[in-house]
């Protein structure tokens, strides 16, 4: 072994002060805005491809976390 010390030697403490800045979490839900009612009736007449209902939402988080996705799971 090189240099001063021997393997005995407790292994030194080192403190380190960390600033940690967060920009965002994931606390705030979305928000619904009421652009068309929420129950949509379509017609046996309407052309496929037409647009029958729009909605919006938003979400106050930054980044992913206020990437708002939507996906229709099933109708009647």
């Amino acid at each position: 072994m090189r240099g001063h010390g021997t393997v005995t030697d407790p292994v030194p403490l080192v403190t380190v002060s960390v600033t940690v800045h967060v920009l965002d979490s994931n606390d705030n839900s979305p928000q619904f805005h009421e652009v068309s009612p929420r129950i949509v009736h379509v017609g046996n007449s309407i052309a496929a491809g037409s647009s029958v209902a729009q909605m919006l939402a938003t979400d106050a988080d930054i980044g992913h976390n206020g990437h708002v996705v939507y996906r229709l799971d099933s109708g009647n």
